[in-house]
């Protein structure tokens, strides 16, 4: 039976920071460091993202991706999401294997710069383990 060990999240919620536009260029969003892994331990990784489209676009896009590691780290976990006014994505994102202490770090870009960051966001993560 697996119980949860440790946890970490880091959140800006809304009203906290001003409405900011995504580019091409990716941006770290937050991250999270969990620390005492072994290989057996389950990491799970919840993620949230509001935001919203400009308004010269009909349709807005975003790319959101979890590294492992650094901000350029491999890419472990990735979506595109669309919406035509407002979104508010949740997600979660499952491994196992890990040693020591790892972090994870939340990024979003917009190629076409499809997307504004709203708020809240925020990266939870927690291990569990025998």
């Amino acid at each position: 039976m697996m119980h949860k060990k440790s946890g970490y999240k880091t959140e800006a919620k809304k009203g906290e920071f001003q409405p900011f536009p995504v580019g091409a260029s990716e941006i770290v969003l937050t991250s999270v460091t969990l620390s005492g892994l072994v290989p057996a331990d389950r990491v799970l990784l919840l993620l949230e993202i509001g935001w919203d489209k400009p308004l010269n676009w009909d349709m807005g896009e975003l790319d959101i991706r979890i590294r492992r590691n650094s901000a350029m780290g491999p890419v472990i976990y990735q979506m595109t999401e669309g919406c035509f006014f407002k979104a508010h994505t949740r997600t979660k994102y499952e491994e196992s294997g890990q040693t020591g202490t790892v972090s994870y770090f939340l990024t979003v870009a917009s190629p076409e710069l499809k997307a504004r960051i709203v708020g809240p966001y925020g990266l939870e993560g927690a291990v569990y383990g025998a």
